[in-house]
């Protein structure tokens, strides 16, 4: 198994958690009032689903080259910025439509720009603090998604 592998657990397993359930921790504390809060993380069932991914995405990266150069012709960094934009997009619609039923008497203005930073903060703070915390603890600077050069 080896000691890196094992360190990449330990580190990796936190960095998802935050990164899952950051940005609908920020989203219910701004939306909800205190006594309606209900938190993801504290479902047996997300945080299964959180380490299920993130396994998943170990194997995927890991396996990605040699399946895809066997049945199409592009590289791996184009399929994950493909899939990048995807969970972009539909994290980005589900949280305006979330938002915008949860200011329902707000005027139309206010119920917007609501929208945007509630969408903003659902969608991007639980990788904003991942990488916020790498960088204090003195790890290299994330690259944004899968923007990593080939």
């Amino acid at each position: 198994f080896g000691y890196l592998r094992l360190a990449r657990w330990s580190l990796g397993f936190p960095a998802a958690v935050v990164t899952g359930f950051g940005g609908g921790t920020c989203y219910n504390f701004l939306m909800k009032r205190k006594g309606s809060r209900n938190f993801a993380f504290t479902s047996p069932v997300a945080i299964c689903a959180c380490v299920l991914g993130y396994l998943t995405s170990w194997l995927l990266v890991e396996t990605c080259q040699p399946l895809v150069q066997a049945y199409v012709d592009i590289e791996c960094y184009e399929v994950f910025k493909l899939f990048d934009c995807i969970n972009s997009g539909i994290l980005i619609m589900w949280g305006m439509s979330k938002s915008f039923m949860d200011t329902v008497g707000l005027k139309s203005t206010s119920r917007l720009v609501w929208g945007l930073l509630a969408t903003y903060l659902y969608s991007f703070t639980g990788g904003l603090f991942r990488d916020f915390v790498a960088i204090i603890l003195g790890g290299p600077v994330p690259a944004v998604g899968n923007c990593k050069d080939r």
